[in-house]
């Protein structure tokens, strides 16, 4: 089961790379994955850019597998 495309991946790992410091911080803080990231603001200001940028792409990339996960559980448990 493919989880992302590399396309898809490409086009966010650009995305995020894009990102400054605070609109990073600001994105983590408001991003609901549909898991718990237990992040303080005040330890993501003291995560370097490319820390923040790593946790960012992961919980997106975690985000979409579990997304798509469920959605193939959902159609074999109920059908289309």
């Amino acid at each position: 089961m493919p989880t992302t495309t590399s396309s898809e991946a490409d086009d966010l790992a650009v995305r995020i790379g894009k990102m400054d410091q605070p609109s990073l911080i600001h994105h983590l803080m408001n991003f609901d994955p549909g898991f718990n990231l237990d992040f303080t603001e005040a330890f993501l200001a003291d995560q370097t850019i490319d820390q923040l940028r790593h946790i960012l792409l992961a919980a997106h990339l975690q985000a979409n597998i579990r997304r798509k996960r469920e959605a193939t559980l959902a159609e074999a448990t109920y059908g289309s």
